[in-house]
């Protein structure tokens, strides 16, 4: 399972996750990255002015092993900094997931695909909160393993 997470720190990135919401935390680094208005390929991507490029902060990758299939886990993410007392680290709230089915398994799931959220009937602006309304049912309701997203055109 990889976890992605941002942030405005710069440092160690690190998820300690459980099949216990409480106790027996294992610990993951990862790595963190970003990028700046000199990657995108052109105006007004790349236009560092009010309206235009907003730097993304810190984009942070950790990846956590040896999980158990089909297995609820539980996990918090923060950024270590070298310098600071390891009791500073500010965690993130605790969430939790579900691991996977491994390749091989007989077990069947279900998964939804989807590729663009616009939603005209209901008002552009309004199509992202009501398609991830309609997706967080789908999961709840039919028990979906899978959610993959191919992402939208504007214009």
């Amino acid at each position: 399972m990889m976890v992605h997470f941002t942030t405005g720190m710069q440092g160690v990135p690190i998820v300690v996750y459980s099949t216990n919401a409480t106790t027996g935390w294992k610990r993951a680094q990862g790595q963190s990255t970003t990028y700046t208005n000199t990657d995108l390929c052109q105006e007004p991507a790349s236009v560092e002015e009010a309206g235009k490029f907003i730097h993304p902060g810190m984009l942070h990758s950790v990846i956590l092993s040896n999980l158990t299939e089909d297995t609820l886990y539980f996990y918090k993410v923060a950024v270590e900094d070298n310098k600071a007392d390891p009791s500073s680290i500010v965690w993130s709230d605790v969430y939790s997931f579900q691991s996977p089915i491994f390749p091989g398994s007989e077990t069947p799931f279900s998964f939804l695909v989807y590729a663009d959220q616009g939603v005209p009937g209901y008002g552009m602006r309004n199509g992202a909160s009501l398609v991830t309304q309609w997706t967080e049912r789908e999961v709840q309701q039919n028990h979906i393993r899978l959610v993959h997203h191919f992402g939208d055109q504007i214009g």
